[in-house]
């Protein structure tokens, strides 16, 4: 294993933390790593606020398909976006206040709700992990051998999955494309 940097602790962290349910911990430790993915994406991008919601932005159509399986993109709800809404209400609130926004909550139960009050289920957090992972900028990062990711039904080592989001989107879309073909043999 390659010696960890920054990125590859905090996704280790993020993803313990979210194993053992703790939410904002896991956020805690997987927004440092997302920003400093977004600054080797936009290195002369020196906000972190809009380096931040350009990352999620890109991989917003990503994280609604490792989420619920369909893409949506781009959406407004009540004025606000969701990259808008996870930098101010999960990464700022957590970096200044220690906490969730009030106007954010994590749902273990699949709950969606845009608006007013966001309500977003832990998948989201499981998304936001696996795009940091996949980033074609952390390419030579690792983690221990062992840890596995379920990508949409697909199983597959973490370690591997670093840089390699093209990939991962052929594998998910073979899967999908299997999933929708009509039945055969009859």
């Amino acid at each position: 294993m390659a010696k960890p940097t920054a990125v590859s602790r905090r996704i280790l962290s993020a993803m313990e933390a979210l194993r053992d349910g703790k939410y904002e911990d896991s956020l805690l430790n997987l927004f440092p790593a997302l920003d400093v993915t977004a600054k080797r994406r936009r290195p002369k991008v020196k906000r972190v606020g809009d380096r931040i919601e350009a990352f999620l932005a890109d991989e917003e159509g990503l994280m609604w398909v490792l989420t619920f399986g369909t893409v949506m993109m781009g959406c407004t709800f009540d004025g606000e976006t969701v990259p808008k809404v996870l930098y101010k209400q999960a990464r700022c609130a957590i970096a200044h206040d220690g906490e969730l926004g009030q106007n954010l909550e994590i749902t273990e139960e699949g709950e969606l709700s845009l608006g007013a009050v966001w309500k977003l289920p832990v998948g989201w957090i499981h998304a936001i992990v696996a795009v940091v992972v996949l980033a074609s900028e952390n390419f030579d990062e690792d983690l221990p051998d062992g840890i596995m990711f379920n990508l949409n039904g697909n199983r597959v080592r973490a370690r591997e999955c670093w840089g390699k989001r093209t990939e991962i989107i052929r594998v998910l879309d073979a899967g999908r494309a299997a999933r929708d073909a009509p039945p055969t043999g009859l």
